[in-house]
């Protein structure tokens, strides 16, 4: 007969020997091929380092090693992490914890009141882990300079800077290239428009039957196509800009209209063709 133990557990089957005896995975790239690489979209001091939870029991809490969970920086470990240098910035205490981690090569978990004396609560402290990866910031040129101007150690920790013109110079050579890339962005938009949701709405339906029909319907409904063209371009923009926050949003929306504007248009054609 199977040894139930139910001792002292907050939730159905969670116990006191399995809380001291479990396993708690912080990380796990089981799946995962080559390095790792993390976009922290909130680098708060906690979403970075990790945190330890605490669990409510009898109006106290309470915590154990189950509790603790990784951040970024160690789920990104001998990878790579992305962070907006301005959302880093705007955090409590996050600046200086990524500086500390990078300067000792360790994630030490500590709470920031607990780092910073805000509380003399006795918690969990984890062994420091050590760390070895590429920390990425992504902001604008000002920022840059800036912290090189505010912060002495910023040159430090990052000494190679990667600057993306966002201006050209208006010449015969970048007129040819800008007017190949619209030839092959336009036939690329002609192609597809329709054949990929017919092919799948139509699996039995072959991938040069789909493209010869999308552009049928391209030169049928050429105005209303463009402005889809137009939409879907300033749709993907708005998502750039807002630092990829912004594709969560708008792919969804890109995919859902296509779809309807796919199954209206070929109703349409199907409807005028003689």
């Amino acid at each position: 007969m199977p040894l139930r133990l139910d001792l002292d557990g907050e939730e159905p089957g969670d116990s006191r020997v399995q809380r001291r005896y479990g396993i708690n995975v912080l990380v796990s790239h089981e799946t995962q091929e080559g390095a790792p690489v993390m976009i922290e979209e909130r680098p708060s001091h906690g979403r970075l380092l990790g945190k330890i939870e605490h669990r409510a029991r009898f109006g106290a809490l309470s915590t154990d090693f189950t509790l603790i969970r990784a951040g970024a920086l160690r789920q990104a470990n001998g990878g790579y992490l992305v962070i907006n240098a301005l959302r880093l910035l705007a955090e409590p205490f996050a600046w200086d914890a990524l500086k500390e981690t990078l300067r000792s090569g360790t994630i030490r978990i500590v709470p920031p009141e607990q780092a910073y004396g805000f509380a003399a609560t006795v918690s969990l402290e984890p062994v420091p882990i050590p760390v070895k990866l590429k920390v990425v910031l992504i902001g604008a040129p000002r920022l840059y300079y800036m912290l090189c101007e505010l912060d002495p150690e910023f040159d430090d920790f990052f000494k190679v800077v990667a600057e993306f013109d966002d201006r050209t110079a208006r010449n015969d050579t970048a007129q040819v290239e800008f007017a190949h890339s619209a030839v092959q962005a336009a036939f690329s938009f002609a192609n597809s428009a329709v054949a990929l949701p017919l092919l799948r709405d139509q699996p039995t339906a072959d991938a040069i039957s789909a493209m010869i029909i999308s552009f049928q319907v391209m030169r049928r409904n050429p105005r209303p196509l463009l402005l889809w063209a137009l939409l879907i371009v300033a749709a993907i923009t708005a998502g750039f800009v807002t630092w990829f926050v912004g594709l969560v949003v708008t792919v969804p929306l890109i995919g859902h209209a296509t779809w309807h504007a796919y199954r209206d248009t070929l109703d349409f054609n199907v409807k005028a063709a003689p």
